[in-house]
């Protein structure tokens, strides 16, 4: 009804009039407010809603990669990759089914955080047990995901520095920010239409034909998607024609270049990629003043100032290794003498030995092989100087570096020791039947060098105490060894003034056994001496090694390790006496340890299965500290063979003896 029509006032009209425009809207705009009538709606594409999509969920990956929360990073990937999957019509329609790049850059970060987590084996100990199953869960998923993605990934990496076009546009479009630059914005084609559509300014209809345009924009949109999802699916795997390949690249390049100049214009200059991780100087810091006189005392400062920061919480123990390495060049390039450059190298390997956080835990294998070039540097600088002093008890105040004798504090010995422990662990954190283990296991010999030349210098300084350390340093890494030149020795096939190894270790084990005033040393010297004779078949010499010690009344007073070398000897021994036919003793050397049926953990070379022995997580780890590295393990199978093959030679007379013939 026309209101030229209606009766009564005029705003009585205008009432009724409103009311009729009310019913012809749809039931979708009573849900606003009058405040929300007033607001102007924007009307967004469905490449900007998934865009968005996408862009928030790497937000919150990269938020929970730098607290290194992988239950959390889990499940966001997972929802970014269904993401994903909704927004294929959309990438296969505007982008003519090229991947974002911002897309590809968040799965090479992906790809890159999770290779180093997982290769950071200190830090996976660390973490609890949910996040350590997650980052598994997530490497198997990422791997398997990213082979769709081989070539974006590879060209990426190529050029990794370039822009995410697709990134920039969302984020001009989302900005909201009203101090911002002004930024040209992209209408969306819909809203072109809708505009072309609208009436003019002046007409009445403006106000409801815009609120029926709320209602039908979210079922267009709707229906957009569902007709991309099975029109345009297809044409995303179809080979597109080699034109059409370039005319896309080129509007990518246009896109790019444009971008580019729009940053360019706004912020007054080129953007600079910033890295993820910690912050790297560009130049590294100086160590001395351009005019400054440099001599041993100035060094001398500044090495006290780097090792200063030793042990502290904060200190780059890597950057400490690189600065000390700058002092060594600067003082061999001044010349200020060896006594300085040996304090210098000193500080090296004690930097890295630093290097590993944990005392438990093995060493790096690029580190160790640092250590081997470093220590033998250092030696062959103290044997060309055999009247410099090195020891512990000369204090820092005491120290001189520029005139003979010289006089520095620090302790070799401690050294090498500290570097056969490293070797220790080292050997047990490989795999002792890969190559790995062999070609860890060489380094022996360079060891074994290294304890030879400290060797050397300790005799010439002719300290009784710390000689009887480095033999039995020696010792230890001889006695499990068989030389084949003692068999040839003894038959007569080599001369009679040939040195073996069985001499060489009555040498140094006759001098602890003189000079040593601490009981561990001593027993631990008899002990390899007689696994070594024992190894040799010389029955008696070692019998009578054992039977003078009376190790079998002391040894339950001695440290683990000590007590685990008594049983390696006294097996050794029982499989000697066997091979002499001494069954009898044979049997009494292994019947004390065959019977507890705990023959690997008393040999250290492995552990009860939890199950039979109760033990916490410390006792554990203190247990697997003791194991003895796999070459020098002992045939369990072979005593148990020799233990049972003794015992029913013992008891088959005196059974035989009652049997009656009838």
């Amino acid at each position: 009804m026309s209101r030229f029509f209606a009766t009564g006032t005029d705003s009585e009209s205008e009432s009724s009039s409103e009311e009729e425009q009310v019913q012809r809207q749809p039931a979708a705009a009573f849900t606003f407010s009058d405040d929300e009538e007033e607001t102007k709606r924007v009307v967004r594409s469905t490449k900007e809603k998934r865009y968005e999509e996408l862009t928030n969920l790497i937000k919150q990956i990269r938020n929970h990669k730098k607290i290194k929360d992988m239950s959390s990073m889990l499940s966001s990937f997972e929802d970014l990759t269904r993401a994903y999957q909704k927004a294929l019509p959309v990438i296969a329609k505007e982008e003519s089914g090229v991947t974002p790049r911002f897309y590809v850059r968040i799965l090479a970060e992906l790809d890159d955080f999770i290779n180093e987590v997982w290769e950071d084996k200190d830090g996976r100990k660390n973490m609890n047990k949910n996040n350590s199953k997650s980052l598994g869960s997530m490497r198997q998923k990422l791997r398997k995901y990213i082979k769709d993605f081989e070539k974006e990934l590879t060209t990426f990496r190529e050029a990794p520095d370039g822009d995410d076009e697709d990134e920039a546009e969302e984020e001009d479009v989302d900005s909201d920010d009203s101090d911002a630059k002004p930024v040209k914005k992209t209408v969306p084609k819909l809203e072109q239409e809708k505009a072309a559509k609208k009436p003019a300014a002046g007409d009445d209809g403006d106000e409801s034909d815009d609120s029926m345009d709320w209602g039908s924009d979210s079922d267009t949109s709707s229906s957009e998607d569902e007709e991309d999802i099975y029109t345009n699916i297809r044409d995303r795997f179809l080979k597109k024609p080699e034109k059409e390949e370039e005319e896309t690249k080129r509007e990518k390049k246009e896109r790019r270049d444009r971008g580019k100049r729009r940053e360019e214009e706004d912020d007054g200059g080129v953007w600079e990629t910033v890295r993820g991780g910690v912050a790297i100087p560009s130049e590294k810091p100086k160590m001395f003043a351009k005019d400054a006189e440099i001599d041993v005392n100035l060094v001398v400062r500044k090495l006290s100032e780097i090792m200063a920061a030793r042990g502290k919480k904060r200190t780059d123990r890597r950057e400490q290794i690189e600065l000390l390495h700058e002092l060594q060049n600067i003082s061999e390039l001044h010349n200020l003498g060896p006594a300085i450059n040996f304090k210098i190298r000193l500080a090296i390997i004690a930097a890295i030995f630093d290097y590993t956080p944990k005392v438990s835990d093995a060493m790096k294998p690029e580190y160790w092989t640092k250590l081997l070039d470093r220590i033998p540097d250092a030696m062959d600088v103290l044997l060309a100087n055999p009247d410099m002093q090195v020891a512990e008890e000369i204090l820092e105040e005491h120290e001189q570096f520029d005139q003979e004798p010289y006089q520095i504090r620090g302790c070799v010995l401690t050294v090498v020791e500290r570097l056969d422990e490293e070797f220790v662990k080292l050997l047990k954190e490989c795999d002792p039947h890969s190559n790995e283990y062999v070609q860890r296991l060489k380094d022996e010999i360079k060891v074994t060098q290294i304890i030879d030349k400290v060797q050397t210098y300790i005799e010439h300084q002719n300290k009784p105490a710390e000689i009887c350390r480095i033999y039995l340093r020696k010792i230890e890494h001889l006695y499990y060894k068989l030389d084949g030149t003692v068999l040839e020795k003894r038959e007569g096939r080599m001369p009679a003034d040939t040195v073996t190894s069985v001499d060489v270790m009555e040498r140094l084990c006759k001098y602890v056994y003189a000079k040593d005033n601490t009981d561990r040393l001593r027993t631990r010297a008899i002990l390899c001496h007689i696994y070594h004779h024992a190894l040799h078949d010389n029955w008696f010499e070692a019998r009578d090694l054992v039977l003078m010690s009376h190790l079998q009344e002391t040894i339950q007073h001695s440290d683990p390790s000590t007590q685990i070398l008594y049983n390696r000897t006294m097996a050794n021994l029982g499989l000697c006496a066997f091979r002499h036919a001494n069954i009898k003793d044979s049997h009494s050397c292994l019947v004390d340890l065959m019977m507890t049926g705990k023959v690997k953990e008393l040999l250290a070379q492995g552990l009860l299965p939890q199950r039979q022995r109760e033990r916490s997580k410390e006792q554990e780890k203190i247990e697997k500290q003791r194991q003895m590295p796999f070459h020098m393990h002992i045939n369990r199978e072979l005593l148990e063979c020799v233990y049972l093959v003794s015992a029913m030679l013992i008891e088959i007379p005196p059974m035989a003896g009652k049997i009656t013939f009838i």
